[in-house]
């Protein structure tokens, strides 16, 4: 009946909502960073000069240094949040050191359901829903990213949720196909550009 099927949509609703998260306090906003921060100086300048991005466009932040050895991998990096109509649920920092031996660090919780730039794949549009790997692609062309070369059975179940044409376009290098392939199988489009000497989308 229809209170069963509702019991039961509001339950699958809840084992695929993302967990909300808290910002450590040792993070703080780049925007808010004093001018002489020299870590601030290097995010503005790899934002703007590599990913051709606005600093002011994002809440990017960074994180003072630290002794606490669960929060001192993320000093040197710039770090991306990213929630879910308004509610953090996950958040990256990039190395702003290339001789760092990690491009990436993560927290410690499961990204199998989140969406880089979630919100996107909730708009009620016609224009196609653009998935890609990662953050910075995803927001080059307002989609959503899988955080990585597979999809997960909730990222599925969101990005199936939108009523939109979805089209995955897999990074020209490393292990893409592997997300390309269930995109296929799922009956979404793909679409692979011509990078040229590119090798992603925010890239290009």
């Amino acid at each position: 009946n229809g209170k069963t099927k509702t019991k039961r949509s509001l339950t699958q609703i809840t084992q695929f909502e993302p967990a909300e998260l808290i910002l450590p306090t040792s993070f703080y906003q780049l925007s808010e960073a004093p001018d002489n921060d020299k870590w601030a100086i290097i995010a503005n300048d790899y934002l703007e000069y590599e990913r051709h991005i606005l600093p002011s466009s994002y809440p990017f932040y960074l994180s003072e240094k630290t002794n606490d050895k669960h929060l001192a991998k993320w000093y040197k990096r710039l770090i991306i949040p990213m929630y879910k109509e308004g509610k953090l649920i996950f958040y990256q920092g990039r190395r702003l050191l290339e001789t760092m031996p990690k491009k990436y660090e993560s927290p410690s919780t499961e990204s199998n359901k989140v969406l880089g730039c979630f919100d996107n794949a909730l708009l009620k549009t016609e224009v196609p829903l653009i998935v890609v790997e990662g953050w910075f692609d995803a927001f080059a062309v307002d989609g959503v990213a899988v955080i990585g070369n597979t999809i997960s059975k909730e990222q599925i179940y969101w990005i199936n949720k939108s009523p939109r044409k979805k089209i995955y376009v897999p990074d020209k290098t490393g292990k893409g196909y592997i997300a390309a392939k269930q995109a296929l199988d799922l009956g979404w489009e793909i679409s692979v550009p011509d990078f040229t000497d590119c090798k992603d989308t925010s890239d290009a």
